[in-house]
């Protein structure tokens, strides 16, 4: 899917490169979260381009409200849900959920594999 040129396209550019992932990656969780709005506030307190919540936001060290810090914090933080390396397919399921889902895929994971080695 292509997206308009917006005003964030440098920085969506930049921190791409800089975490190694697509920049199209990035317009589309733009997109979806946030049609691209820095002001966008969802119902349950997500803030700007990238709608992190203001825990994580703390917790990555940036200010959500700072577009530049939203998506380099955003794009950050996609990539520690999904626990991806460049160039490899982000299982978008897990970003959604955050990154409690990929220890709990893990585990889930392990204890099938232990099973079968006991049967």
């Amino acid at each position: 899917m292509r997206f308009a040129p917006t005003a964030f396209d440098a920085l969506i550019d930049k921190y791409a490169t800089l975490h190694h992932v697509e920049a199209a990656i990035v317009r589309a969780i733009m997109a979806t979260e946030s049609a691209f709005n820095p002001n966008a506030r969802s119902p349950v307190g997500a803030i700007g381009l990238m709608q992190l919540m203001p825990t994580t936001a703390r917790e990555l060290g940036v200010n959500p409200f700072n577009p530049e810090e939203n998506i380099e914090g955003g794009v950050r933080y996609s990539l520690s849900c999904c626990g991806c390396s460049a160039g490899s397919s982000w299982p978008w399921s897990r970003i959604t959920a955050g990154p409690a889902s990929r220890s709990d895929t893990r585990a889930g994971r392990q204890r099938s594999t232990a099973k079968r080695a006991t049967t």
